[in-house]
């Protein structure tokens, strides 16, 4: 499995909060994903644009995970 980088946490005042999924895990821990105010999903960190998934690919697909 390649490396998870870790993105920035976001503060209080950021209009997206972090969440973690229940069903994609990777040792134990859900991969992180952001919902803005409006219920949009991303799997982009909205201040760096990077993602959390391993090898920091773009996609779950591209990642193997679904």
């Amino acid at each position: 499995m390649k490396p998870i980088k870790f993105q920035l946490t976001l503060s209080k005042e950021s209009e997206w909060i972090e969440k973690h999924s229940r069903n994609i895990k990777i040792n134990h821990t859900g991969i992180i994903y952001c919902v803005n105010k409006t219920n949009e999903k991303s799997w982009k960190h909205p201040i760096t644009k990077q993602v959390n998934q391993p090898g920091g690919y773009k996609t779950l697909e591209e990642a193997g995970l679904i």
